[in-house]
């Protein structure tokens, strides 16, 4: 439902390419289960210019030819999600037709990956309702943004597609909202503070957007070799579909936001919806996890595996934690802590079949307080055109600190993950086209743990690097080596410690239940206000940090003051008010101020 950069690359191993004057003749079967992938490839991106553009160098290479029709953002209505689904269906039952054992052992993985695809994507069907087409950082208009500045040029017609698709943003937006009204009126629609979040982040684009998407244009477009003539139409047609279309779609989305941001009336999450929640949350359990196995089964396999692993990370870090430590000061750069990468990870990896990237700096419109960096992958057909985009306020903490962020998005990660599969043969493109999050995300995860060993204490101080290293982890190893200092370990995981942790972490549940105070929270600030008198309403409300909105708030309290604290932390503030005498409906009140985004009375 919302506008896709492009396709998550569906993970497999990076095996080099064999001699294929070896393979044996295929059967009639097998060469018409290569038919069938082509052709699910080319259904994929037929009418969709588009993702064809992010996906593909040149579409008549496989049969593909597109129109200006073509060059849209595509539709968001029950009747496109219908046909969407049919189309799932009829796919999967094409490949039912095919008999797995008469295929060919890669054929046999291609089919079980497709087979998986089908069986994810259609445990979608009945809930899409549920699906929040703005949900902050991964809706429509965060989405929206990175497809048009992360659209590269590369010939001269791709500023026509460009232009179509910008111009056909206000058009795109207005059938979102709609969508989203539809939501709202079947009481779908997401909870108050989650739309504020939304909100907040479409007053972000209006604001920011307009530094890349219309100063930074022609930079972006300089290698076309455009006339002058040519440049300055593009340039000025850019600025005019970015004012007259770009910029209203996002204040109608803004403005659609705000009228329904009340709407929500749900704020148990996805059990509130009760089966249709449950569904859901199932799909999307079963999507991101790329696993088969329910939520249940999953939450019994991790309560085991994390004891398990818990365990192993404790000794691991015992027996040798000097291999956790970097000897390095700091990297001067990305492209130093990528060359580094680049470097060693033939160590323990295949040789990269690319070493071409470039590592940028996100725009104020891209960052987000938790995104330290991603990668935009390139074509399925080239290989030569990647980008990292970095978080400089990540990057302001120092390049060692973004080691291993950079070592997820680039090498041994994504980047180096991505880039294999599409440069192997022996893969079809129509499974490099498909999402599978888990396998992906899990791939990326696990190799960028790989790349600590290369940054190894021991050498550091061997080399001189590093001057003197302390630890209370001392292993034999490392007793009694020059410029090392071991230091009895002082236990934190020791049964005491944890059931003293335990204990803690109730007591500070209960203190917040039971009073509204607030201790050690990771996105509010710390805040305790004793009370005074047993007998006094206290109102705990959660708001937006902005001038006048407490006054706001107190004007709304029919008693007595007794007392109040009030904290701040970034965009958000939190204040307790006891209050002698409060009337029946304070509490409603409060909360209909604008900016209060919960309140409770205790």
């Amino acid at each position: 439902l919302a506008v896709m950069l492009c396709a998550v690359m569906a993970f497999s191993v990076c095996a080099c390419d064999f001699d294929s004057d070896t393979e044996p003749t295929k059967t009639d079967a097998q060469i018409q289960f290569d038919k069938y992938c082509d052709d699910l490839f080319s259904e994929e991106l037929e009418d969709d210019a588009l993702t064809a553009h992010f996906d593909i160098s040149n579409p008549s290479d496989y049969g593909l030819k597109y129109d200006e029709e073509d060059y849209t953002l595509g539709h968001v209505s029950d009747e496109d999600t219908k046909e969407s689904f049919d189309e799932l269906k009829e796919a999967k039952t094409d490949l039912e037709e095919f008999d797995r054992s008469g295929l060919t052992s890669s054929q046999k993985q291609t089919y079980d990956t497709l087979e998986s695809y089908f069986e994810i994507q259609l445990s979608y069907e009945g809930t899409t309702e549920l699906q929040s087409i703005f949900a902050p950082q991964s809706g429509i208009v965060a989405n929206l943004f990175t497809t048009l500045s992360e659209f590269t040029f590369y010939e001269k017609d791709d500023t026509d597609l460009y232009l179509a698709v910008l111009k056909d943003t206000k058009r795109y937006m207005d059938e979102c909202i709609e969508f989203t009204r539809k939501q709202a009126e079947d009481g779908y629609f997401m909870a108050e503070d989650i739309a504020q979040q939304s909100i907040d982040e479409c007053e972000k684009h209006i604001k920011n957007d307009k530094s890349v998407l219309v100063d930074e244009f022609e930079s972006r477009i300089k290698s076309l070799g455009l006339s002058d003539s040519e440049k300055k139409t593009v340039v000025e047609t850019n600025k005019k579909y970015f004012e007259e279309y770009y910029i209203p779609a996002l204040k109608s989305a803004n403005s659609a936001l705000e009228s329904l941001k009340k709407s929500g009336k749900n704020e148990e999450g996805l059990c509130g919806y009760g089966k249709i929640g449950k569904k859901y949350y199932s799909a999307i359990v079963k999507d991101k996890t790329s696993s088969s196995m329910t939520p249940e089964e999953l939450k019994s396999y991790l309560t085991n595996s994390f004891t398990k692993v818990g365990m192993s990370m404790s000794n691991v870090s015992q027996d040798d934690l000097s291999k956790f430590q970097d000897y390095k000061p700091d990297f001067k750069d990305a492209d130093e802590v990528l060359e580094f990468l680049i470097e060693n990870i033939e160590e323990d990896f295949p040789t990269p079949v690319t070493t071409s990237y470039t590592a940028d700096y996100m725009s104020d419109s891209a960052k987000s307080d938790n995104v330290g960096a991603y990668y935009v992958q390139g074509r399925i057909d080239d290989t030569s055109v990647n980008i990292i985009k970095i978080n400089p306020d990540f990057a302001k903490k120092g390049m060692t600190q973004m080691y291993t962020t950079l070592a997820h998005e680039g090498y041994p990660g994504h980047l180096y993950q991505v880039t294999a599969s599409n440069a192997n043969k022996d893969i079809p493109n129509i499974r490099k086209l498909l999402s599978f999050t888990g396998a992906t995300e899990g791939w990326a995860q696990y190799a960028s743990k790989c790349t600590l060993d290369y940054l190894d204490t021991s050498d550091g101080i061997k080399s001189g690097k590093v001057a003197k290293y302390v630890t209370d982890f001392g292993t034999d190893d490392i007793l009694g080596e020059e410029n090392i200092i071991c230091l009895p370990h002082l236990g934190a995981s020791t049964p005491e410690s944890e059931e003293n942790c335990a204990v803690m972490a109730c007591d500070q549940v209960k203190e917040y239940l039971e009073n509204g105070n607030i201790i050690n929270s990771v996105n509010y600030p710390a805040i305790s206000l004793a009370r005074t008198n047993a007998d006094d309403t206290r109102f705990c409300v959660a708001h937006k940090n902005v001038p006048e909105l407490l006054k706001k708030v107190l004007t709304q309290i029919s008693g007595n003051v007794e007392n109040m604290l009030s904290k701040s932390r970034g965009d958000y503030a939190y204040t307790i008010i006891d209050v002698a005498g409060a009337g029946a409906d304070d509490l409603a009140k409060i909360a209909a101020v604008d900016g209060v985004i919960r309140v409770r009375a205790i």
